[in-house]
């Protein structure tokens, strides 16, 4: 992170860029266990979501869980095994990109699962049982067919563990003066279980506080 940089950037805290926080007793590694390890013995498609609001984590949590699991060496031409889709995508497109993905791995990931229609679901579905797949997606609620594979929330212990990680860089009592900060309580009001939209909030604050003695860097 740049010295003079606001730390409430958006690549600052983009899906994958801040590790997501576990409660304790719980680990990236556990969830990885109740993974298929290996994909040559499934007898049947395997399908897993991790749900949640928006804002809670679930993009963070599948990206790593994506890149720690170990995937087989596969074809650099080959369509990626990890597909993130936008609202802006269209119907088709978002669809097509995730049936070449299942066709050219057998685990797929799929970020943004609700935004596909109810007949792209039905077509991925298809390809889903004939490639015997295993399937981790991101949802707002739990999708037909679909075991839970975690439930991301947001609580007092998240916010501190996501606020140390972003000013990590600056004197401890920075994290303390934006939480007592009336810009943080109206923010975390309004958006509750989207952390995500209070630190886009916390952008301004930064900007118009960061210069103080108390929000320094550490030298």
């Amino acid at each position: 992170m740049e010295r003079s940089a606001n730390p409430f950037c958006t690549r600052f805290f983009e899906p994958g860029k801040i590790p997501y926080h576990f409660p304790n007793g719980v680990s990236l590694e556990q969830l990885l266990g109740r993974l298929p390890k290996s994909i040559s013995h499934t007898i049947n498609a395997e399908r897993f979501a991790i749900v949640g609001p928006h804002g809670s984590g679930k993009s963070t949590l599948l990206a790593q869980l994506h890149d720690c699991y170990p995937h087989p060496q596969s074809n650099p031409e080959q369509p990626p095994s990890l597909i993130v889709l936008h609202a802006t995508t269209s119907k088709m497109q978002a669809v097509q990109a995730c049936a070449r993905s299942l066709l050219a791995h057998r685990v797929c990931w799929i970020d943004g699962y609700e935004q596909l229609p109810a007949w792209g679901r039905w077509m991925l579905g298809c390809i889903m049982n004939r490639k015997r797949s295993v399937v981790i997606v991101t949802s707002h609620k739990q999708p037909r067919g679909f075991s839970i594979l975690w439930e991301t929330i947001v609580d007092t212990e998240i916010e501190q563990a996501v606020l140390e990680h972003l000013l990590q860089r600056f004197q401890k009592n920075s994290i303390q003066s934006l939480v007592n900060s009336v810009a943080w309580k109206e923010s975390r009001a309004k958006h509750q279980s989207n952390l995500r939209e209070s630190l886009f909030d916390m952008f301004d604050w930064w900007r118009d506080h960061g210069g103080r003695e108390s929000t320094s860097p550490i030298d």
